[in-house]
């Protein structure tokens, strides 16, 4: 478990965190060598995390790792660019697929690949029984804050509106996005779910004058609504493991 949670670290961290528009820009046109370094980031994370066991099947799965990562990667560019062509909203749905496959993959190559945990950190597992607990919760942190804003994105991409942010807009957007599902997935992890109502509202106060306007209203609503569901299912995930 701690070496699918270690791997699935360095996926989250690759993928969301250390990975900038103009590798996402520089993707959707197809260039090669952009997948490679982006799976070679992957693999590298992997091998670093997965240091903490011993053996040379560490470098064998971070191997395995960065070439998954390229084939599924560059399968989701191919079956974007046949969607576009037949002029279909899909991108959210591909994003999911992506991550889903990620995932799976990672749980094939840890079931298939014995890992043997080096003895200093055997002996730190054992004495800190929550260190699996420790690294969901990052994780899903990961997953919900960065990936969440990603996965918005794209979804409010997808709508046709005439209330489309301008860029410099777009990015203020994003880190209020990333700070609501923060603050929304903690309360929820710690139970306070009331806060919840008071966050979104103190949102809703703030664009208050705009709702005026129907389809800033619908696009509002879908990123809001959206947007807090990833944190609720994130916090949801988490205290099944509390």
């Amino acid at each position: 478990m701690t070496a699918f949670l270690l791997a699935l670290l360095a996926h989250a961290l690759a993928d969301f965190v250390f990975q900038g528009e103009r590798t996402v820009d520089a993707k959707k046109r197809g260039v090669f060598k952009v997948f490679f370094l982006h799976a070679l980031s992957v693999g590298l994370l992997t091998f670093l995390f997965l240091q903490l066991y011993l053996g040379i099947y560490s470098l064998f799965f971070s191997l395995a790792v960065l070439v998954i990562h390229l084939i599924i990667d560059y399968l989701k560019y191919g079956v974007d660019r046949i969607l576009e062509k037949a002029h279909r909203p899909h991108k959210p749905l591909t994003f999911i697929m992506d991550q889903l496959l990620h995932i799976y993959s990672l749980l094939i190559l840890t079931d298939m690949m014995k890992l043997i945990k080096r003895p200093a950190f055997q002996s730190f597992t054992q004495q800190n029984p929550s260190v699996d607990l420790y690294l969901i919760v990052v994780i899903v942190y990961l997953f919900v804050l960065f990936g969440g804003a990603y996965f918005v994105r794209l979804l409010l991409d997808s709508i046709p509106s005439t209330e489309k942010q301008e860029e410099e807009n777009a990015r203020k957007g994003k880190l209020i996005g990333i700070l609501e599902r923060a603050l929304l997935l903690t309360l929820w992890i710690t139970g306070n779910t009331g806060g919840v109502a008071i966050v979104l509202t103190a949102k809703s106060i703030a664009r208050f004058k705009e709702f005026d306007n129907r389809d800033f209203a619908e696009y509002y609503l879908i990123g809001t609504l959206t947007s807090t569901l990833i944190a609720v299912l994130g916090g949801l995930f988490v205290q099944a493991f509390l």
